[in-house]
């Protein structure tokens, strides 16, 4: 990433932080929060994963985005997502390698 590809990304990521926090743990959905930080939703699923990979515990499901403050088992919820995601992605991989996870069917 350019240097200023970088700077663009780490504002955006700031503006999204910045927002869930004045909203207080309470969910914001996609359109509402990409409009009120004037960004696309490309760019809030970008500032949600480096907020995540800062280890801000940004939590997400039908409701939207909001950061976990603790107090209930949404954050459950949201490494649950992740799991799923990342054991899917890892069947993808080792399929389109040639190894099959087991039980997981091939069609070459």
């Amino acid at each position: 990433m350019t240097g200023l590809k970088t700077m663009k990304r780490n504002e955006v990521k700031e503006k999204v932080f910045q927002t869930l926090v004045l909203y207080d743990s309470m969910p914001v959905k996609t359109r509402p929060l990409c409009a009120l930080c004037r960004i696309s939703s490309r760019e809030l699923q970008n500032a949600v994963h480096d907020l995540r990979m800062d280890g801000v515990k940004v939590c997400s499901g039908d409701d939207g985005y909001w950061i976990w403050d603790g107090q209930d088992d949404s954050w459950n919820h949201t490494k649950n997502q992740i799991k799923s995601r990342i054991k899917k992605l890892s069947q993808m991989y080792a399929a389109m390698e040639g190894t099959p996870l087991e039980g997981q069917q091939t069609w070459i």
